[in-house]
C-alpha cells in the first residue's frame, strides 16, 4: 500500500504521513460551526466534538491535546450529558480555533524526528529568569519577574522563562526548529500538551501561538 484510507485516515506511505480523510474533516467543521454560531450546545454535544479532535490525534500531532483543556474543564461542570451549556469566551476560542485551523494542521509525518536546528535552555528561580543558546550568537538572556509573578508556583515560573526566553530569540528562531531544555519536568509536560490549570494552560498557549 502507497496511500489508503482507514478508519477516517488517509495512510501516505510515500509521503510517510497520516492525514484526515476529506469526509471526517468535513464532518468535524460541521460540528464545530454548528457550536460556534449557536454559542451553545449540550454537554453531550460539545463531549462528541472533544471526542472528534482527540480522535484525529494521529494525524494532527500533541496539539491535539494542547488545545482541548477548555472543553474538558467544562464539560466536568456537567450536572447532566443533556444540560445545556452556554460558552466562555476561552471556550468558544478554542473552538473557532480548531474551526479555522484543522486543515492546516491535517498532516502528522510518522518518520522521525527532522534534526533540531537550534537548542535553547531555560530556567528560572525565586526572583528571576534566564536562558542561553549556544548555537546563536552567545547572547545570554536574563530579566527580573515582576511582583506577580513572584507569588507563583515554581512551575508557573519555569513556563513563563520558556516563554520569556523564546521570545527574547525569537528573530532569530524564525523557521527553525527549536529543542527547548528545562529542569522543570511538569513544565515541559504542559507545554506538550496543556494543563487543567487555566494560568498555567494560558502561558502554554502563548509559547504555542509564539
Amino acid at each position: 500500500m502507497q496511500i489508503g484510507e482507514w478508519l477516517g485516515f488517509v495512510i501516505d506511505t510515500i509521503s510517510m504521513s497520516f492525514q484526515i480523510s476529506e469526509k471526517k474533516v468535513s464532518k468535524l467543521k460541521g460540528l464545530l460551526e454548528s457550536a460556534i454560531q449557536a454559542r451553545c450546545s449540550t454537554f453531550r454535544e460539545l463531549a462528541r466534538i472533544a471526542g472528534s479532535i482527540i480522535s484525529v490525534a494521529l494525524a494532527v500531532g500533541p496539539i491535539s491535546r494542547l488545545l482541548i483543556s477548555q472543553m474538558y474543564l467544562a464539560i466536568k461542570t456537567r450536572s447532566s450529558w443533556d444540560s445545556t451549556i452556554h460558552f466562555s469566551p476561552s471556550l468558544l476560542q478554542e473552538l473557532k480555533f480548531w474551526y479555522c485551523n484543522i486543515d492546516c494542521f491535517n498532516g502528522c509525518y510518522i518518520r522521525p524526528p527532522l534534526a533540531t536546528h537550534t537548542v535553547v535552555f531555560s530556567n528560572a528561580i525565586d526572583v528571576a529568569f534566564g536562558g542561553f543558546s549556544a548555537s546563536l550568537d552567545g547572547t545570554v538572556v536574563r530579566g527580573m519577574w515582576e511582583a506577580e509573578d513572584t507569588g507563583q508556583s515554581s512551575t508557573f515560573r519555569e513556563l513563563k522563562a520558556i516563554y520569556y526566553v523564546l521570545l527574547s530569540y525569537v528573530a532569530q528562531l524564525r523557521h527553525k526548529r527549536v529543542k527547548i531544555f528545562t529542569d522543570n519536568q511538569v513544565a515541559a509536560r504542559i507545554v506538550a500538551i496543556g494543563s487543567s490549570k487555566i494560568h498555567l494552560q494560558a502561558v502554554a498557549l502563548d509559547i504555542f501561538n509564539l
